[in-house]
């Protein structure tokens, strides 16, 4: 069995409910969803740091919603494979997904947004590659999937999270010398947007 250390984030932890964490390489979402297994324990235990989610005496429907919010709010994956993502996607909805059918059933209008998409974890979102995705994208779905999931790639840059959890990508492994940490042009790109010399 894998067992992922992930740096003292645990079910046991005070505040835990307060972290969010993104995976900028997920994959099938080995890292998120360990991470969400030991959210969803924490959010279990009673401790003082989540009181007002499971409050005594109300319907468990809205303590439900409730913890769903929380892992919409807490929890980001992003990969460059859209199919990776998607496999995240559905590992997380797995495991969510007792929690998702006891909020419908009283709020058949309730949804869950999950912050898990497709984009380049090492690109840099500019104003130009947004207008272009955005002025082609009403040809087909494909195009418009990709054109939201760069707006919500650009907006979590503006973000700040307390962990981030993975491995590095593994594109180089897979595609060989074919992957663009391979391309000069990209290391060149690389160098200059991610390296800060002293």
């Amino acid at each position: 069995n894998l067992v992922l250390d992930l740096c003292g984030y645990t079910s046991k932890q005070q505040g835990l409910c307060k972290l969010s964490y993104i995976d900028p390489a997920c994959g099938s979402g080995a890292f998120v969803t360990t991470a969400l297994g030991r959210l969803m324990a924490h959010l279990e235990a009673d401790m003082a740091c989540h009181a007002g989610i499971a409050i005594k005496g109300e319907s468990q429907w809205k303590a439900a919603e409730r913890k769903l919010k929380l892992v919409g709010d807490l929890v980001h994956a992003i990969d460059l494979h859209p199919f990776a993502s998607f496999l995240t996607t559905l590992n997380v909805l797995f495991m969510i997904l007792p929690l998702y059918v006891t909020a419908r059933e009283q709020d058949d209008k309730f949804m869950v947004n999950f912050n898990i998409f497709s984009a380049d974890g090492l690109e840099r979102p500019d104003k130009k590659t947004e207008e272009q995705i955005h002025m082609f994208a009403q040809g087909n779905s494909r195009t418009q999937l990709g054109a939201d999931s760069y707006d919500r790639y650009r907006k979590i840059m503006d973000l700040k999270f307390d962990r981030v959890f993975g491995n590095p990508p593994w594109g180089g492994v897979l595609k060989g010398s074919l992957a663009p940490v391979y391309d000069k042009g990209k290391k060149e790109y690389f160098a200059k947007v991610f390296l800060v010399c002293s």
